[in-house]
């Protein structure tokens, strides 16, 4: 029981620290396929 608060715990912690990161990685990608869409409707 002990180890599943841990493993819990530290996977918890882990995707605080990769979620920030992916996020910032997401926003510039999915700008860049937002202007050239609107590049190809205008």
């Amino acid at each position: 029981m002990f180890w599943l608060v841990v493993l819990a715990n530290v996977g918890a912690l882990g995707w605080l620290l990769v979620a920030p990161e992916a996020m910032s990685f997401r926003q510039p990608l999915g700008f860049d396929l937002s202007k050239s869409l609107q590049s190809l409707i205008w």
